[in-house]
């Protein structure tokens, strides 16, 4: 028993419980290529787009039937028009996560120091997209340039980094 004693603390430390550290905002750091190599299916899968054409733009208007009528009356509600292209739903982590996920995580450390999901897919992996309201922010070269925790809501926090793209050159 006494052998055990050191043996069962050592494995408390390892594997007890642990505190993860959260970071609001993480900036990215080298990737290769950009944002604009990737295409998307629009959201009723009429259409492949190259985000090429958006190089350097705010996206054109378009609509989708389930998801246009969730923005427009349920969140934000109140009558909210879209005036942007909405893409179809694709997976962001595990075996079938798209390219585009797999190019930001690539640039972006993970905003947490510790990753935990409910979700199934495989493989898990730190540095995964915690929830659907964390963040990228991508420069207008295509290159991500900060990922924002999920805790990050509003604009407000992300008005900095907005301004400061905005005002380079």
């Amino acid at each position: 028993m006494s052998r055990l004693l050191p043996l069962l603390m050592v494995a408390t430390t390892v594997i007890g419980p642990s505190h993860s550290v959260i970071t609001s905002r993480k900036e990215c750091g080298e990737v290769t290529g950009d944002l604009y190599q990737f295409s998307a299916k629009t959201l009723n899968g009429s259409q492949t787009m190259d985000f090429e054409q958006f190089r350097g733009k705010q996206e054109p208007g378009v609509t989708s039937d389930e998801i246009y009528n969730g923005l427009r009356y349920v969140r934000p509600g109140g009558g909210f028009e879209p005036f942007f292209t909405l893409f179809k739903k694709v997976d962001v982590n595990g075996d079938d996560e798209d390219p585009i996920f797999t190019f930001l995580k690539s640039g972006c450390e993970y905003t947490d120091t510790d990753y935990s999901s409910s979700l199934f897919y495989s493989p898990l992996r730190v540095g995964d997209i915690h929830w659907n309201f964390e963040k990228f922010l991508v420069d207008r070269t295509g290159k991500p340039f900060t990922r924002y925790h999920p805790s990050v809501v509003g604009v407000e926090p992300l008005m900095e980094d907005i301004n400061l793209l905005l005002s380079a050159s």
